[in-house]
């Protein structure tokens, strides 16, 4: 399982993605007494997602393979054998998924050319717009 975090970066900050890297996982690892300065650093970095936006799209978007309850949406893709859970939240996009690459991430894409992905559990960090997911369209695909 991977579990993608998906943030919104601030023009200022695009230079360098390990720093930036670094960055996000320290607010990630911060113990609660420290919490108030994760929000100070996080409000210079990232800008919020719109969830009205995303909800409504992936919402227009339900069918027999993308289930909605409460803020995340479940999407079972048979034709690509790819489960994943997308939990929508202002600070960031939460991606839940069995696949390395969800084609999940296409939606995001689209949404803003500052998205920056990070999977802090295997360390990995890429900027979504450098990263093409190339797979098949079906017709229920996102």
């Amino acid at each position: 399982m991977r579990k993608y975090y998906l943030f919104i970066i601030r023009n200022d900050y695009k230079n360098n993605a390990h720093t930036l890297y670094v960055t996000l996982d320290n607010i990630y690892k911060l113990k609660n007494k420290n919490f108030g300065y994760g929000i100070s650093i996080y409000n210079q970095l990232c800008q919020v997602f719109n969830t009205d936006v995303i909800n409504n799209y992936l919402s227009n978007k339900s069918n027999k393979y993308i289930k909605k309850y409460h803020n995340k949406f479940f999407i079972n893709d048979v034709y690509a054998k790819q489960k994943t859970c997308i939990q929508i939240n202002h600070s960031c996009i939460v991606i839940k998924t069995n696949s390395n690459i969800p084609y999940a991430l296409r939606i995001f894409k689209w949404y803003s050319n500052n998205i920056f992905v990070c999977d802090f559990a295997n360390n990995d960090y890429f900027w979504l717009n450098d990263y093409i997911v190339h797979l098949p369209k079906y017709e229920y695909c996102l």
